[in-house]
């Protein structure tokens, strides 16, 4: 009962505000629509001034009176680089024209899009194709005739390789079976040059029964005890192996086996020299290893307080000593080795 007698003593208070409430929102609109008719802002406007800065970026005033000049804007192929770039295309579209009209030099007259163009070229394309092709024809005669009357001479060895050399050379080189040109061929002559398998085949068997039939005679007319040496003109081996070609003189042939002999020497006396050198290297590094194991052992025992007396040569002092001594062990070794081949 006293909640609700309460409440009814509060509802009058409510009513008023209520009342108030809305009478003031009943003057506000009418304030409202008396500024609107009247023509003044609805809003409240700021009396604060909002200074403009002074400072500008760099620029801007050149950038705009550049704006606000007359507009005189070049040509874009006046610009160096594109009047170069436009001529370079253009001289480009000619050129394909002109190679296009110089591959027909029949007088069509096309463009290189197939379409036909009006006659109004100044180049004779069909007389100018014939005249180039006579002239290359005439450079090529003047080349061959000047190869042939030079001192130099191109030709083919027994390996397929084209080499240029004097004529003075070739007969020098030894070379057999040398193909040429027709012009100078190692001292033998050479027919046409437009020569089939067949002919080859039968010059070669030509020329092996004639050093065969000199062959036989030379045999017949030395001694028995005098055989003739091996000939490697005779042996039929694949081109580019390699070999010895000994000299069919004796002496020559004595000398040459010599040095051949001595170089087999020198190159073994070398090799085991090498392997002696790496044998002792990877001993002298074992050695060393295991010596500073042991010196990391003594020092921890030293730390420990062992109080063992450390050896001098633990901390270096004999290494020249051990040096000396292996540089000795070597010489020794390459005595032996050259008292052995000797």
């Amino acid at each position: 009962m006293e909640r609700d007698q309460d409440k009814k003593k509060a509802n009058p208070v409510i009513g008023a505000s209520i009342l108030g409430l809305k009478a003031e929102v009943a003057r506000k609109k009418e304030e409202a629509e008396k500024r609107k008719a009247s023509g003044d802002p609805l809003q409240i406007t700021s009396t604060k001034t909002f200074k403009k800065p002074k400072l500008q970026n760099k620029g801007v005033e050149a950038r705009a009176a550049k704006d606000a000049a007359p507009e005189n804007k070049p040509d874009i192929y006046d610009r160096p680089e594109i009047a170069d770039e436009r001529v370079f295309l253009e001289l480009k579209r000619k050129a394909e024209l002109y190679d296009l009209k110089k591959r027909l030099g029949d007088g069509d007259d096309v463009d290189e899009e197939g379409r036909n163009i009006p006659d109004e070229e100044l180049v004779d394309y069909l007389q100018k194709k014939h005249d180039e092709e006579s002239k290359e024809a005439s450079q090529r005669d003047s080349a061959l005739a000047s190869l042939e009357n030079s001192d130099w001479v191109e030709f083919i060895d027994e390996f397929q390789r084209k080499r240029l050399v004097r004529k003075s050379q070739l007969p020098s080189m030894g070379l057999k079976f040398v193909k040429g040109t027709g012009v100078v061929d190692s001292g033998y002559t050479v027919g046409p040059e437009l020569v089939s398998q067949d002919m080859l085949r039968e010059q070669e068997r030509l020329e092996w029964e004639s050093e065969h039939r000199e062959d036989a005679q030379a045999s017949s007319s030395n001694t028995q005890e005098q055989l003739p040496f091996f000939n490697y003109k005779r042996e039929n081996r694949q081109m580019g192996v390699g070999f010895y070609a000994f000299s069919q003189d004796e002496t020559e042939r004595r000398k040459q086996q010599d040095e051949l002999r001595q170089l087999r020497v020198n190159t073994e006396i070398a090799q085991k020299v090498a392997a002696a050198m790496k044998n002792s290297r990877e001993t002298r590094v074992d050695d060393r290893r295991k010596m500073i194991g042991e010196r990391a052992k003594r020092r921890e025992r030293m730390r420990q307080g062992g109080g063992e007396m450390v050896d001098r040569r633990d901390y270096g002092g004999g290494e020249e000593q051990e040096l000396l001594e292996e540089g000795e062990d070597l010489l020794d070794l390459v005595k032996k080795i050259r008292s052995k081949f000797d």
